[in-house]
């Protein structure tokens, strides 16, 4: 089964799992399981069109899991910050209870990437895109070489790109896409995020390490899925205050941020209502794994 999640990861999106002296799978096997996949997907489509499951149209779940009166009336833009997530294929699956998908209906320049690493940093088309364009990329995993984006040290280290970059925008005009930082976020358990982060040495060194301390409150999260540590956080909380930290100044941002925690905290209000309705009334789902001290899980 874990090969099989590998293979389909790697096939379809491109990203391949590192193994101690394997090399790439041929590149038919690869086209045959991306053509598996993509036909999983065109069913799954069929079935929304065909009545089989209607679906809302925005934000793709079942009229009574809706979540569009949280969301904003159109997709945000950030001041300076796309957002790439690099996603376990387990939580690819978990579509009901991940938070991943409410990131891209509320944010602009969200993209998601399928798969267990990132082996070439540089033929993944945003972080190449990035690294042509000289642009800083982030990536939120704690760590010894982590900049906390919370203290004095990120906080200056945050300006002085800020700084660098109203420079280069001054130079070149203002162009929507000059400038702009990549932040890359981990979703998976903490066991699943070490091993991505592991099995991509190169995407750990052309970026900058971040991460902060942890969060005053305990995550809206918890109270549907198991945390192993009280300070972890979901993928989205994780990503909204890092985006704090990132923009703390810029009104449109902070206002995202407050309707990512609004559409959580509907998402799990969903989960708990069906939860109570059910037979069973088992809403957390256990964590596998241990968590290290200090240190976010990303789900």
């Amino acid at each position: 089964l874990v090969f099989l999640l590998q293979t389909v990861a790697a096939a379809y999106h491109g990203i391949t799992q590192p193994t101690a002296g394997s090399s790439s799978l041929a590149a038919n096997t690869k086209a045959k399981i991306a053509s598996s996949v993509e036909k999983s997907r065109r069913r799954a489509q069929e079935r929304a069109v065909s009545g089989h499951r209607a679906l809302c149209s925005r934000c793709q779940r079942p009229p009574i899991q809706c979540l569009c009166h949280a969301l904003p009336r159109a997709k945000i833009e950030t001041l300076n910050t796309d957002i790439m997530i690099l996603q376990h294929p387990t939580e690819f699956r978990r579509k009901q209870i991940s938070t991943v998908p409410l990131l891209s209906l509320v944010l602009e320049h969200v993209q998601v990437k399928v798969g267990l690493n990132i082996e070439e940093p540089d033929q993944v088309e945003p972080i190449k895109r990035a690294l042509v364009d000289g642009r800083q990329i982030w990536i939120l995993f704690p760590g010894d070489d982590a900049v906390c984006l919370d203290r004095e040290e990120g906080k200056e280290l945050v300006r002085r790109t800020r700084r660098r970059q109203d420079s280069q925008a001054h130079g070149k005009g203002h162009n929507n896409d000059t400038g702009r930082d990549l932040l890359i976020l981990l979703d998976g358990t903490w066991t699943q995020a070490r091993r991505m982060a592991r099995h991509s040495p190169k995407l750990l060194e052309i970026c900058q390490q971040v991460q902060f301390t942890s969060p005053e409150s305990t995550s809206i999260y918890s109270t549907i899925r198991q945390e192993p540590e009280a300070h972890c956080l979901s993928t989205l909380e994780s990503c909204a205050l890092t985006l704090k930290l990132l923009e703390p100044n810029y009104e449109p941002t902070q206002t995202a941020c407050e309707h990512l925690m609004k559409a959580l905290q509907s998402l799990v209000n969903i989960q708990l209502k069906h939860a109570s309705s059910s037979s069973t009334g088992q809403v957390l789902e256990p964590e596998p794994g241990v968590s290290g001290p200090s240190v976010p899980r990303f789900v």
